[in-house]
This record gives C-alpha cells, structure tokens and sequence, in this order.
C-alpha cells in the first residue's frame, strides 16, 4: 500500500512539474449518443416518408459505430450495408450521398 501510494505521488508531482506535457494531450468533439439518435430518427422519418424500409447507422469520429436501427421490413443486408456507407463516409469526408454516387 505504501509503495502504490508513493508511485501515485510521484507520478502526480511528475505531471503537475511539467505542465509542457499537457500540450501533448488531444482533445476531440465526438458525437453524442443523444445527437446520434436524433439524427437517426429523422433519417427514419424521412424514409418513412418515401415508404423506404432502410437501416441507419451512425458512427462516431473513429469509425467505431454509434447507433445503428433497421427499420421493420427493412432486408437483412440493410444493416451490414449501412455500417459500411456511414464508415466510407466519414473515411472518405464525403456525405453519405455522395458515397452512392461514386459507387
């Protein structure tokens, strides 16, 4: 215990001596699971308007997925080939229909 408690210290006083290092640390906005729904739901909406059955997801600023829903009657492949439109638009900084356009 005491050693645990003087390494804890040390490294402690380490990084409050050298404030310099904090430059190193990056911070990123990253997409709430609140916004992320949001977004989805209006995606819905809009395909229930055109009486398209389609899967959305949404994936955060590393590509990892977010949120992902299939609507009823929605094909199974919807799912996969959602995950896979979202990530190549974010990898490509394209939006998600101009992903379609250059498939």
């Amino acid at each position: 215990m005491m050693k645990r408690l003087l390494i804890t210290t040390l490294l402690f006083s380490g990084i409050t001596a050298f404030p310099s290092f904090a430059n190193g640390v990056l911070s990123k906005k990253n997409l709430s699971l609140a916004l992320a729904e949001q977004l989805a739901q209006h995606a819905i909406q809009s395909c229930v308007a055109k009486n398209v059955n389609v899967a959305v997801t949404i994936v955060d600023r590393a590509g990892v997925v977010k949120l992902a829903k299939r609507m009823d009657n929605a094909g199974p492949h919807t799912l996969e080939a959602s995950r896979m439109k979202a990530f190549t638009a974010l990898t490509t900084k394209a939006p998600t229909e101009n992903v379609m356009k250059n498939a």
